[in-house]
């Protein structure tokens, strides 16, 4: 019986940079869902159950750093490990 594949939530304001991510996590047997705000990352941790959140610092509605402390203290998330990410330009 196949391992269940683990599922990654990416929160990335860049399309192409979410794409990426995407791409890269399910070349290496990860399945993905992807948000560009922190609305929409919040949303879908309500909804869905991940293994794992690549999160970047800067989004348009919240910093990255709020979204953390919201996953931190969600009940069910709060266990989740969180790849900070952030574009220095």
């Amino acid at each position: 019986m196949p391992e269940p594949r683990t599922r990654i939530l990416i929160v990335e304001v860049d399309d192409n940079l979410r794409r990426l991510f995407a791409i890269a996590l399910m070349l290496h047997g990860h399945d993905s869902a992807d948000a560009r705000n922190g609305v929409e990352a919040l949303a879908l941790l309500d909804l869905y159950t991940f293994d794992a959140v690549v999160l970047d610092l800067v989004l348009p509605d919240f910093d990255g750093a709020s979204i953390r402390q919201e996953i931190a203290a969600h009940s069910a998330n709060g266990h989740l490990p969180v790849v900070i990410i952030t574009d220095t330009r």
